[in-house]
């Protein structure tokens, strides 16, 4: 190395440690040892090789590897990681997703093309493929029955609130139907066997449902993705008017906190354990006999320990049949799960996954059994303060008596067991509440943690809070039809099956 070389490679780790170059220009991985001496950014080795495919915008060196000209090194203090964001990030919704150095490939490699090949942060007309509030185009859905990936047309629509899928490209009806409300959307590459690989979920009859889908183009794939963001965040702007955007963008989409398969055993701890993939959803913990089941086996709510939860690393000692030795014991009020993860590994991870959560004060809304970054009221209730705001204040509604349907647990606060249970045992069910004068009363119920017996209504009358039971043992209120009860003071039952 020259004496010249030599003098320029210190230049370069002097410019390292002015404020924004101590970052990677794209991802914010630290200690960034690549450049690119066109656009004048300090990228890790990762984002590096995303430069070097488009060589028409970019061209890359090592700070401390490769030699460097003179010229080269002028225009890297001219510029910088500060500067080049100033210019390539003017104009980013705020609903599209900026991928760190945690995100699967695709959503980087598009989120750099988008910056310096595109433009699409600098020219608003660039941004129209997932910001118009429409977006129509066919991906691969994965079948649930036989696993097969088959092309599909889907239709987002922020106008009627819906994202939509056809089973064939003709029909006039949708095969299914998702409101953008409980709307999320997730990269799982491994899991699906696809680098482009999106996960898409919502509620379907108060269940959890799962769709598997992806696109050869990744640019496609992205711009589905930040369009149901951008639908979930012009969405949440009209359920929650008084939020701010930084409120708001946490919950336009989320990835799970912990996945990876654990065995489990039933609620006797008598049977056999069994062997699921789980899926840890904020306090929701699901379980699936395969990653790629449409729907869950089960779900366990996780609470706080200031509810009587808690964690036990290992198993009682009297506890058989697991074959793997690393025990997890989950303390709930009514019952303890039991599971056993492979390896110790897994088991610190699910460790410091559960703790996180329990350790955690619970928010009103979470009383209810709704996911934090999902809740939002119901379109009849739009203009009114959410139930998650926890206010004091007495809420008028206008129009006379509205219900308001909420996720109420039945028999147990864990929630669907069926697959140990043999029943639908603590299924969730909607619960309307009559409310004659104000919404203060529910909110007082969801913050005093009342739980009502399987199949109560919640009726508020004259600002006190009354509790209608089933005449007949064993009935319970029908799940949320859509359509408000004909008789606003008594609730509808149906027997059992």
């Amino acid at each position: 190395m020259t004496a010249e070389q030599e003098i320029n490679r210190r230049r370069l780790l002097e410019l390292l440690a002015r404020p924004g170059n101590g970052s990677c220009a794209d991802c914010g991985a630290s200690d960034p040892t690549w450049a690119s001496f066109i656009l004048g950014v300090f990228v890790c080795q990762n984002c590096s090789g995303i430069h070097r495919s488009i060589p028409h915008v970019s061209k890359i060196k090592s700070v401390v590897m490769d030699p460097w000209h003179a010229s080269e090194v002028k225009l890297m203090t001219a510029l910088g990681n500060n500067a080049a964001k100033a210019k390539y990030e003017q104009r980013v919704p705020t609903f599209y997703y900026k991928p760190t150095f945690l995100d699967c490939h695709v959503l980087l490699e598009q989120w750099v093309r988008a910056r310096y090949e595109r433009n699409e942060f600098v020219c608003v007309d660039k941004q129209e493929p997932y910001s118009t509030g429409y977006r129509e185009g066919f991906l691969w859905k994965r079948g649930r029955d036989n696993g097969q990936f088959l092309n599909r047309k889907f239709i987002l629509s922020e106008r009627e609130g819906v994202l939509k899928y056809f089973n064939k490209h003709d029909a006039r009806e949708p095969k299914a139907i998702m409101k953008i409300q409980t709307l999320n959307a997730t990269f799982q590459p491994s899991k699906i066997g696809n680098p482009h690989g999106l996960q898409i979920t919502y509620l379907k009859d108060n269940s959890t449902r799962n769709i598997f889908v992806y696109h050869e183009d990744g640019k496609e794939i992205v711009d589905w993705f930040n369009a149901v963001r951008a639908a979930r965040f012009h969405y949440l702007q009209v359920a929650f008017p008084g939020a701010s955007e930084s409120e708001l963008v946490p919950k336009l989409t989320r990835n799970y906190m912990k996945e990876g398969f654990m065995e489990k055993t039933g609620p006797k701890h008598t049977e056999g354990f069994k062997k699921r993939w789980f899926t840890m959803d904020d306090r929701r913990l699901m379980y699936f006999k395969d990653p790629l089941d449409a729907y869950a086996r089960g779900e366990v709510f996780i609470g706080s320990k200031e509810n009587s939860y808690s964690l036990l690393p290992g198993l009682p000692p009297s506890t058989q049949g697991n074959r793997w030795p690393y025990g997890i014991t989950i303390v709930t009020p009514e019952r303890n799960f039991l599971f056993t993860c492979e390896t110790e590994a897994e088991q610190s991870d699910w460790i410091a996954a559960f703790l996180m959560v329990i350790n955690r004060p619970m928010l009103p809304q979470e009383y209810a059994g709704e996911s934090p970054a999902a809740v939002a009221p119901s379109p009849s209730t739009w203009g009114h303060p959410s139930l998650s705001e926890g206010t004091e204040e007495e809420t008028r509604i206008p129009s006379g008596p509205e219900y308001v349907w909420l996720n109420m647990l039945g028999r147990s606060e864990s929630m669907a067991d069926e697959e140990d249970a043999g029943q639908d045992r603590g299924k969730m069910w909607h619960i309307p509440a009559v409310c004659c004068e104000s919404l203060l009363s529910v909110r007082r119920m969801l913050q005093l943690r009342l739980w009502p017996a399987d199949g109560v209504a919640i009726k508020e009358q004259d600002k006190s809070l009354s509790v209608l039971q089933p005449e007949i043992s064993g009935e319970r209120l029908e799940p949320q039809t859509g359509k408000y009860p004909k008789c606003a003071g008594k609730p509808r039952r149906s027997k059992q099956p």
